[in-house]
């Protein structure tokens, strides 16, 4: 967890979240946008943080992307 990251306070519950689908997926969180730009506007996230989300997938998070 980092301490300045807006979706690691998502995750631990810290800020409050209209979670969508599942919340006991281990690997993702998903969740509504406060700001949504669609009728439907969710975001999917990982719930470990990750410095640079193009170093994890290619390392280990894309075999649990897709």
């Amino acid at each position: 967890m980092s301490a300045d990251c807006i979706f690691c306070k998502i995750v631990a519950g810290e800020l409050p979240s209209e979670q969508v689908g599942p919340s006991d997926d281990a690997d993702f969180l998903a969740f509504r946008d406060v700001s949504p730009k669609a009728p439907t506007h969710v975001l999917i996230i990982p719930r470990e943080h990750h410095q640079h989300l193009d170093a994890w997938v290619a390392s280990d998070g894309a075999s649990r992307c897709w």
